[in-house]
């Protein structure tokens, strides 16, 4: 259900593990409401934890949950055996069950970390987080957006016919704005739809919660991150702060708009680093700014490693004999 493993090879292009040092970095300025390390931490692990890895080091999140679809007691004996940290705690079972099961009183960083398309089951997890996580959480979520997986073969005479029915037999017709054509769901334009799906779910969400308060006391959703990049597939990770109108001046002073990767709007933040090898980022590193066009690397690579290497992880090469 979480994210997916990838070997690395010679070239280094890790996508998934600059998102997550993003994130990070981001989630620092939750202090301005809450320490911390005092927030619960919801996420889909896979057998890795690689975000609950880092989030516990980095952040100091002392409660943590990952939910597994799983009821093969094998499967879940694995599960247990990897866990890196005794603060995470596992919770098997679909996570429209879960989610409905835990305690969401304490403040919350959610982040629903799917393998596959969005569905109405992760429009169902979102809204359901989104009507109950207390002023100053976050929620997030991540999902193929790939156009190749809206594509249904022609040999299965029940299945819905063309991409933009496909979308509609996922996420219900409510979800799809008439707008939507078949040709916005191609290349980039599935993420594009998907962040839309998302936003507006979040947001009806927040209008059903406003009707039993009012004033100071009403809720507001504010997206901040708005990720595109490529893993085995097209991926997107859409999501964003829960507050009170009470708490807006805390929202103001955590300045995520410093961010450079923080996108509030439609407008992604396409996470596309470089194909570099260990060597050459080496030497990017040691070189000098009038050095760097002499050096045998592409320009593009090199800006693109220049604006993404703060976030990029720490490998270790070995020569295996």
């Amino acid at each position: 259900m979480a994210g997916s493993y990838r070997k690395i090879d010679y070239r280094v292009r890790p996508a998934k593990s600059i998102e997550r040092k993003m994130l990070a970095e981001s989630f620092r300025r939750l202090n301005h409401f809450h320490e911390v390390n005092s927030y619960t931490y919801i996420g889909m692990g896979s057998l890795y934890f690689a975000d609950f890895s880092l989030f516990h080091r980095s952040l100091g999140f002392d409660r943590m949950i990952s939910i597994e679809n799983t009821a093969a007691e094998a499967n879940q004996k694995r599960f247990t055996l990897n866990i890196p940290f005794s603060q995470i705690e596992m919770q098997f079972g679909h996570s429209n069950a879960v989610l409905q099961k835990l305690d969401l009183t304490d403040p919350l960083v959610v982040w629903l970390d799917y393998d596959g398309l969005l569905d109405a089951s992760c429009i169902a997890d979102l809204k359901y987080v989104a009507k109950r996580a207390p002023s100053g959480s976050l929620l997030l979520v991540s999902a193929n957006a790939d156009a190749k997986s809206l594509e249904i073969s022609d040999d299965d005479p029940d299945a819905p016919k063309g991409v933009l029915a496909v979308l509609k037999s996922l996420v219900g017709n409510d979800a799809v704005s008439p707008a939507i054509q078949a040709g916005d769901l191609s290349g980039n334009g599935v993420g594009g739809v998907f962040r839309d799906i998302i936003d507006n779910s979040i947001n009806d969400a927040i209008r059903n919660r406003n009707t039993e308060v009012a004033g100071e006391e009403a809720f507001v959703y504010q997206q901040l991150y708005n990720f595109r990049y490529q893993d085995n597939a097209r991926m997107i990770t859409v999501g964003g702060m829960i507050f009170s109108e009470s708490d807006r001046d805390k929202f103001a002073r955590s300045s995520f708009d410093q961010l450079s990767f923080i996108k509030q709007g439609s407008d992604a933040y396409f996470i596309d680093p470089p194909l570099l090898t260990f060597s050459e980022m080496r030497r990017i590193d040691a070189a000098k700014e009038d050095d760097l066009p002499n050096l045998a690397v592409p320009t593009k690579d090199i800006e693109r490693y220049k604006s993404t290497y703060r976030y990029f992880p720490n490998f270790v090469e070995a020569e295996v004999t």
